[in-house]
């Protein structure tokens, strides 16, 4: 198509015409498809409200945020594609003469106009004119209305109730779900801290680069344990105990180390101090070690021999106590004292000025250690706040009715007939609630060589131990059971009167007496757990001797391959007190992160025989 044609008057007037009527078309086209696509975004919506009432997903106002972004979403698609769709002039042109029934009359003055039909100038010139004046007698409206679909318009209408009725009405999970928002958010925080933290730490100049990396690669294996999707607040925890103790760590070890350094250039300060030509007068006496072994220095030249000898005394017990701060500062100080004593004054002039040097650069690397400890923590303290908010926040969600929160517990994986949680795991491979209740068991099994022959007579020994000498219950106070360590639980530690506490490994099958009542629930067997260090009989005996049967045959020393194994599992009574000491030595300890030191204690306070359900 040439300039010329595109600029002739008659052919900007059919385009300008046609162009009319192709975005009155698509003007319909927005207005057919507009209730289509929010019939599309609140079927979403309504799909996220059903799901949140069968399981804890999304709060309502989320709900109606997410069908709001999904409405503008769909409308901008279909707009986009409306609006965008590209429609050249003569398809355009061909399609309005089928519709107004124009018998092509625009599209072939189109085409004569672009050359693509040839004609004479008086017929062209005809066929304009009468294509021109039938389409401005065209009405768009009669064959384009803009009509509403009100049937399309009330099925929109009736899915915004629904959805108003699904997030207005009361949700069963609504506490639940704004509990689980809660932590997600403290976890979220805690990682943004986490993040923040490894920024601060990665433009840290005064650390050396090994701990710098070990410090980023702690960080990054916390973060990734946060940024988690299922992450329960408990690994979250831990993940976050763990950051918080390798930054005190390195706080705490590099505090040391400045220290040690302080403390070590201190006492070689102190051994010259104690030279006569630094005390003679006390007040222009310099405080630094760098300022005395400049001053010993211009003074070597007019001292006596018997000064120079107690300065090298001196000199010697200052390189010793510099060890700490400046190996090759102490060097320094031992190889001036050395050439002192040879009489080799401008030698020890030198290594004093050597000295002077690796002094000065151990008390800037002092203090760097200090300014990299405050800072670490610092860090340290972010990230045991950080903690404190995930603590809290699961605190909170503890706090539930009963009738949920024994319903958690089942689905948790809880004892039936123990009114309390399971232990913690992390599945992730983070930090577990530390416990050194497994040093107990593995203790005991050190004793098992002494304790395994007497499995043999478990059965017997338990079956004598269940009963009193007088056959009555009640008399467990003239038998006692020794664990493995001190404060082992007796008659049952205090929860059932009577000779509840007499019972054995190996006598699950007993019947619980009359006094059984540990928590006003009932009469019942307490849970039996693995204990192989009580497995009857009295702890120490390392040999058996087994009696032979009747048959008279003698007794055969060696490995038997029937040896019986006895039973390995007690009513956890008995033995609570020993993983509870345990408990409470770590809990004193620093092993226990502080953010964890609430789970554990709490943890076990519910163990304990007596308490009853909440």
């Amino acid at each position: 198509m040439t300039t010329q044609t595109v600029s002739h008057p008659s052919y900007v007037a059919v385009q300008r015409i046609v162009r009319r009527w192709d975005r009155r078309q698509r003007l319909g086209q927005m207005i057919d498809w507009l209730p289509r696509a929010l019939v599309v975004a609140l079927l979403f919506g309504i799909a996220l409200a059903v799901v949140s009432r069968l399981r804890p997903w999304l709060m309502p106002q989320t709900i109606l945020l997410a069908t709001a972004v999904a409405a503008v979403v769909c409308l901008l698609v279909v707009g986009l594609a409306i609006w965008l769709w590209p429609r050249t002039l003569i398809e355009s042109a061909r399609r309005f003469d089928r519709l107004f029934q124009l018998k092509e009359r625009t599209s072939t003055a189109l085409e004569l106009l672009a050359g693509n039909i040839r004609s004479n100038d008086e017929l062209m010139a005809y066929q304009l004119e009468d294509a021109l004046a039938r389409a401005d007698a065209i009405r768009p409206a009669t064959y384009l209305p803009l009509r509403m679909r009100w049937r399309e318009w009330g099925v929109v209408a009736l899915l915004i109730v629904v959805l108003a009725l699904l997030t207005l009405l009361p949700n069963a999970f609504a506490e639940t779900i704004s509990e689980n928002s809660a932590q997600q958010a403290a976890i979220d925080e805690a990682a943004d801290a986490l993040r923040d933290i490894t920024r601060d730490l990665a433009a840290d100049p005064n650390l050396d680069s090994d701990q710098r990396e070990q410090l980023l690669e702690a960080l990054q294996a916390s973060i990734a344990v946060l940024d988690e999707p299922d992450i329960t607040p408990e690994e979250a925890l831990a993940a976050v105990s763990s950051s918080e103790a390798a930054l005190s760590d390195q706080s705490e070890q590099l505090r040391q180390q400045a220290t040690s350094a302080q403390s070590s250039m201190e006492a070689a300060a102190d051994a010259l101090r104690n030279l006569s030509s630094m005390s003679e007068n006390p007040q222009t006496t310099p405080q630094s070690l760098s300022q005395m072994l400049d001053t010993l220095g211009q003074q070597l030249e007019g001292m006596s021999d018997a000064e120079r000898q107690s300065a090298a005394n001196a000199l010697n017990q200052a390189a010793q106590q510099m060890e700490r701060a400046s190996q090759s500062g102490a060097q320094s100080l031992q190889q001036a004292s050395e050439q002192l004593q040879q009489g080799d004054t401008q030698g020890a002039q030198q290594q004093l000025q050597q000295a002077q040097q690796q002094t000065d650069q151990a008390q800037q690397q002092a203090q760097q250690q200090q300014q990299s400890a405050q800072q670490l923590s610092e860090s340290a303290n972010s990230a045991e706040q950080a903690g404190s908010q995930i603590s809290q926040q699961e605190s909170q969600a503890q706090q539930q009715p009963q009738g949920q929160q024994q319903t958690q517990q089942t689905q948790g994986g809880a004892p039936e007939d123990m009114n309390v949680p399971p232990m913690p795991q992390n599945s992730r491979g983070g930090p577990q609630v530390p416990s050194n209740a497994q040093t107990d068991t593995q203790a005991g099994q050190q004793n098992a060589q002494g304790e395994r022959s007497q499995a043999g007579e478990s059965g017997q020994g338990a079956q004598q131990q269940s009963q009193s000498p007088s056959g009555q219950p009640g008399s467990n106070g003239q038998q006692t059971q020794e664990g493995n360590g001190q404060g082992s639980a007796q008659a049952g530690a205090g929860d059932a009167p009577g000779n509840a506490g007499q019972q054995s490994g190996g006598s699950q099958g007993q019947q619980p007496d009359q006094n059984n009542n540990p928590d006003g629930g009932g009469l019942r067997d307490f849970d039996s757990i693995y204990a192989p260090t009580r497995l009857g009989g009295e702890l120490g005996e390392d040999n058996v001797e087994l009696e032979p049967d009747a048959s008279e045959m003698p007794v055969i020393e060696g490995e038997f391959a029937q040896n019986p194994t006895g039973a390995v599992t007690v009513p956890y009574n008995q033995v609570f007190s020993n993983y509870a000491n345990a408990v409470n030595r770590a809990l004193e300890s620093d092993y226990v992160p502080l953010g964890l030191r609430d789970v554990v204690r709490d943890y076990f306070t519910g163990l304990e025989p007596g308490q009853s359900a909440p």
